[in-house]
């Protein structure tokens, strides 16, 4: 997927929520959202995951209750990121609303318009599937695979990077085997290590795998799958450099 921030001029407009008041009382209409994307720069861009700021009043939106649709018609949506109002994890404070952006033509406005509330359509299915296992997940488009781990791990003793498990299990190959991994390398020492599935679909699954080292420092690095990939994205960050120990 082409990554389109460097050129992306987009305009976020909301639609106030409509009350409706009757003799039987009244009644909240479902509340729009409208994102529009332009291109002004006269390229063609292929398939593109997409981010926007959301945010809803209290007892607006509940997160199952979010719906997309596009030019073409109902897409995927997915909220990652969410806050919720107090009371439980029930109404969406904010979140990042994410979806997939088909081919975008050049000096065009498209306009995508979410829904909370009302009669909502069946989920928009994707390609991406994720498999859990005790220990790991395994996460597919129809172009490729990921095995990444699922550990929370606390040494009796400090351990070596080279000695903790690496944030890559296997990518399965074209043919359907599974090949490769990864692996950490350096003398920092490791006293904590986890990972976690952060968001599961349907628009993109996101594991995220931290280490905690004796000095204080962290490392995350965080892998990424949205629907219809053929590669993943890995994110990696430290929080303070030590290229010393190969922490940069």
């Amino acid at each position: 997927m082409n990554d389109m921030r460097a050129w992306r001029r987009v305009a976020v407009t909301a639609a106030a929520a409509i009350g409706v008041c009757t003799g039987g009382g009244c009644q909240r209409q479902p509340r729009t959202w409208t994102f529009t994307v332009r291109e002004p720069l006269n390229q063609e861009y292929g398939a593109e995951l997409l981010t926007f700021p959301f945010t809803a009043e209290r007892g607006e939106c509940q997160a199952a209750a979010v719906s997309l649709a596009g030019p073409d018609g109902p897409l995927a949506v997915q909220l990652s990121d969410t806050t919720y109002w107090p009371g439980g994890k029930r109404h969406v404070k904010t979140a990042r609303l994410c979806f997939i952006a088909e081919a975008v033509k050049a000096l065009t406005t498209t306009s995508y318009t979410a829904t909370c509330g009302g009669q909502a359509g069946p989920p928009h299915v994707t390609d991406l599937r994720l498999a859990r296992n005790p220990d790991s997940v395994e996460i597919f488009t129809r172009h490729m695979g990921v095995r990444v781990p699922l550990y929370d791990g606390v040494p009796a003793a400090p351990l070596a990077a080279a000695d903790v498990p690496g944030p890559l299990l296997a990518m399965r190959m074209g043919d359907g085997n599974w090949a490769g991994g990864s692996s950490l390398k350096g003398d920092a020492a490791v006293t904590a290590w986890r990972s976690w599935i952060a968001d599961a679909g349907p628009v993109f699954a996101r594991v995220v795998t931290s280490y905690d080292f004796a000095d204080g420092n962290r490392l995350e690095v965080v892998a990424t799958v949205a629907a219809g990939d053929r590669a993943v994205r890995w994110e990696m960050s430290v929080r303070d450099d030590h290229p010393e120990l190969a922490l940069e």
